[in-house]
C-alpha cells in the first residue's frame, strides 16, 4: 500500500513539474527573444510580397487589385535602412531597449537625404515581456518629388498608434509555413481615443522579417503575404 502511495505521489509531482516546465518554456521563449530579429535586420535581406487591395465603394461595388512589393534591408550594427526596391524609405535605429523609426529618406538634387524625426516613435521593444501595449506618433511624410507607396512597412506616417503583442500564431503562406509573432496595431488620425481609423495585424518571423500584414480602414482591406525571401 505504501509503495502504491509513493508511486501515486511521484506521478503527481512528475505531471505538475512537466506542466510547469512546459509553460515556463513558452514564456521564456517569448520574453528572451530579441525582437530586433523579428525585423529581419540583415544586410542584403530581400523580401517579396503579394499585395491585395480590396476596396468597397458606396454603391456596393467591389474592386480588387494585386501587386508585388519588394523590400530590401541594408545596414549594420544599430543603423538600418529599409528600401522600397532601390529607393531608401525608412531609417531604423536599435537602442538597448527599443527599435525606433529615426526618420525617412527623400530625394534631393545631390541624392538621398534623411529627414530626422524630433521624437522617434518606438516601433517595438527589444524584449517582448515589455511589449504588452505601447503608443506613439509617426509624423507625416512629405516629398514634393514623389509619393511614398510603402507606408505600411515599419511606419505609420501621420498616425497616432497603439501596438500590442498578441502571442504566436502558425501561418501557412506562399513562402512557407511559419510560427509568427503577432502584433495588433490601432491607428488614429487624432490623439488616441474612441474607435481607431485603421487597424493592422502584423506577423513577424525571427531572422526573416514581416511575413504577413492585414490592414482594414474605411473602404480598404489590404493584405500583404510573403511569397519569397533571401
Amino acid at each position: 500500500m505504501r509503495i502504491l502511495s509513493l508511486l501515486l505521489a511521484f506521478a503527481v509531482l512528475t505531471i505538475a513539474f512537466g506542466c510547469s516546465e512546459s509553460g515556463d518554456d513558452t514564456t521564456r521563449s517569448d520574453s528572451a527573444i530579441d525582437a530586433a530579429t523579428l525585423f529581419g535586420l540583415e544586410s542584403g535581406r530581400r523580401l517579396v510580397y503579394l499585395q491585395t487591395d480590396t476596396v468597397t465603394n458606396p454603391d456596393f461595388s467591389i474592386t480588387v487589385t494585386t501587386d508585388f512589393e519588394t523590400v530590401n534591408v541594408a545596414g549594420n550594427d544599430n543603423d538600418w535602412i529599409i528600401r522600397n526596391g532601390d529607393s531608401s524609405v525608412i531609417n531604423l535605429k536599435l537602442t538597448d531597449n527599443s527599435i525606433i523609426q529615426n526618420g525617412h529618406w527623400y530625394s534631393t538634387i545631390q541624392g538621398d537625404s534623411l529627414k530626422y524625426f524630433a521624437v522617434p516613435p518606438i516601433l517595438m521593444h527589444r524584449s517582448l515581456s515589455d511589449a504588452n501595449l505601447w503608443e506613439g506618433y509617426t509624423p507625416h511624410f512629405f516629398d514634393g518629388s514623389q509619393s511614398l507607396s510603402m507606408l505600411w512597412y515599419y511606419g505609420y506616417f501621420g498616425f497616432y498608434f497603439t501596438k500590442e503583442y498578441e502571442g504566436r500564431v502558425q501561418l501557412q503562406l506562399p513562402a512557407g509555413s511559419f510560427e509568427t509573432y503577432h502584433f495588433k496595431v490601432a491607428l488614429y488620425r487624432n490623439p488616441i481615443g474612441g474607435e481607431p481609423d485603421v487597424t493592422v495585424d502584423e506577423y513577424f518571423v525571427p531572422s526573416i522579417g514581416m511575413a504577413q500584414l492585414n490592414l482594414r480602414g474605411a473602404a480598404l482591406n489590404r493584405t500583404l503575404s510573403l511569397i519569397s525571401y533571401q
